[in-house]
């Protein structure tokens, strides 16, 4: 019983040593990492997604007012998802987790 417990300790370091190297190689981030630099893509998407309309009005006056009305209710479409990335990504990262633990 004491050499298994001498060797699960063992293991478990290997794999702790093992993913500082990982991380210090860049090899692997953080997932709280991932999470907000993808939530600060997001918001930098939706900056432009907002004065998209206005940039279309400026260089296509010609554009009739519906056209540019069904753009700006997509737009918000997609705005409106981003800005829930932060709050999604780690559903979403628990759900790789769980398809994994599933499959195996």
């Amino acid at each position: 019983m004491f050499r298994r417990r001498a060797i699960d300790r063992n293991h478990q370091s290997r794999i702790g040593l093992q993913q500082k190297n990982e991380l210090a190689a860049r090899k692997v981030v953080p997932s709280e990492f991932a999470i907000f630099t993808l939530f600060k893509i997001a918001v930098e998407i939706a900056a432009i997604l907002d004065t998209l309309p206005l940039t279309m009005k400026r260089k296509h006056p010609d554009l009739d007012t519906r056209h540019l009305d069904t753009l700006m209710r997509e737009l918000a479409r997609a705005r409106n998802q981003a800005s829930g990335l932060d709050s999604l990504l780690p559903e979403l990262l628990d759900d790789y987790f769980d398809s994994i633990d599933s499959a195996a």
